[in-house]
């Protein structure tokens, strides 16, 4: 007969993880949020993506945030190669803490494990680090679909060339309420493990 292992989680602690510099990094993203909208930046390809917060989305300014983190990760992890590093800056501090301590809310288990499940499959060393605001303009404007102040804040930064492009994305998860603590499932029905 086997022995079945018991793991009580008591608290959260975030795990010792390498700071990872921007200069160590492969790719490079930035991302914002605001009531009306998300988007997210990735200076080095000149591209910027927004996305009208959907209406069924929760009336946290943070979920609307890791919900835009989650969908950096996701649009990184179709072209990155397996061990290269992504840095993805947020300016809300709670969005550090639930994706560096993978511990949150259970509204936001279900972006957890997706966020999860990409960075296992993609094998990319993932980390999220908190940038002031006033050094996120980028990224809010898009999220705040002031494409014109986006694009002219991005050709003054050092970061990017004048000619950023601006994009639509899609949420990459469902944004009924009642679907937010449920976990995902495949096209069969079942529950992924």
């Amino acid at each position: 007969m086997g022995i079945i292992y018991v793991i009580a989680i008591t608290t959260c602690q975030t795990p010792s993880l390498p700071h990872l510099t921007e200069s160590e990094a492969d790719v490079t993203v930035f991302c914002g949020a605001c009531p009306k909208g998300m988007g997210f930046w990735l200076p080095d390809e000149d591209v910027g993506f927004y996305c009208a917060t959907p209406a069924q989305t929760l009336p946290l300014i943070y979920y609307v945030e890791a919900l835009c983190v989650l969908a950096a990760l996701k649009h990184c992890c179709v072209f990155m190669s397996p061990h290269q590093k992504l840095l993805i800056y947020t300016d809300n501090t709670n969005v550090v803490d639930i994706f560096s301590s993978l511990c949150c809310r259970p509204e936001f288990n279900t972006i957890i494990k997706h966020a999860v499940s990409s960075h296992v499959k993609s094998q990319i060393d993932v980390r999220v680090l908190h940038i002031p605001g006033d050094m996120n303009g980028v990224a809010d404007a898009i999220s705040c679909a002031e494409f014109d102040h986006a694009k002219t804040l991005a050709a003054s930064s050092l970061l990017s060339t004048p000619s950023l492009s601006i994009l639509d994305f899609s949420p990459p998860l469902p944004t009924n309420k009642s679907n937010l603590a449920s976990p995902p499932h495949t096209s069969l029905g079942a529950s992924e493990k």
